[in-house]
């Protein structure tokens, strides 16, 4: 079994436990317990939101520190640095991806393929925005998912549990779905983390060539 199989598997089982309490708990046609789940749902995500947006939007999740290493200090450096990009951004983007995408299929009854859709563009265009221009980022970061969430709650049908889908379709095409979005965005930012680096590494040697010429003709 590959990777994404195995992962797709993985996914799959704790999507259907998640979705086996959601529906216990909407089994009651209770106005009022709809109400006080969505309630504790949506706090929930804005507190979260707002506690973590600044580092989504941030270009450099993870800095390396070379002014003070030498020799193997250096080599440690550098390794945890790109250790902490190829494990810890990935967990970091899964965690986001899904506690959006999550939150909005459990309080709105539109379809997920068109709310995973949307999560995946949200978080890859503040990704993408990181390294244009970290400012605008920042306010993506607050605009988009609470743009999303009021969308939602416009709906009038908001209160109008839908049953999470079924066994068989988080198998089939709920996961998967969700693991292609996943290494969509996560190859985006890998390609753009290499883009960035080689450009900031061939114009640190050209300032560093330039320099060393300017002493030279002193």
């Amino acid at each position: 079994m590959g990777i994404t199989q195995t992962v797709e598997s993985i996914g799959s089982e704790i999507t259907i436990r998640i979705g086996e309490i959601y529906n216990t708990i909407t089994a009651s046609e209770d106005k009022t317990i709809a109400f006080l789940l969505s309630v504790v749902i949506l706090t929930f995500y804005v507190y979260v939101l707002v506690l973590f947006y600044s580092r989504l939007s941030k270009r450099d999740m993870f800095t390396v520190h070379l002014e003070d290493k030498h020799g193997l200090g250096k080599v440690f450096e550098i390794g945890s640095y790109i250790l902490k990009n190829l494990v810890l951004f990935p967990i970091y983007v899964v965690f986001w991806f899904l506690f959006v995408s999550y939150t909005l299929i459990f309080l709105s009854s539109v379809n997920f393929e068109h709310i995973l859709l949307v999560a995946a563009l949200v978080l890859a265009t503040i990704r993408g925005l990181a390294y244009l221009d970290e400012a605008a980022s920042i306010e993506m970061a607050k605009l988009l998912p609470l743009t999303f969430v009021a969308a939602v709650l416009l709906d009038p049908a908001m209160l109008e549990r839908q049953p999470f889908p079924s066994e068989q379709i988080i198998r089939e095409t709920f996961v998967p779905l969700v693991v292609f979005y996943l290494k969509l965005i996560i190859g985006f930012e890998i390609a753009l983390r290499l883009v960035y680096d080689i450009f900031i590494f061939f114009g640190y040697r050209n300032s560093s060539q330039k320099k060393e010429d300017n002493t030279r003709r002193r």
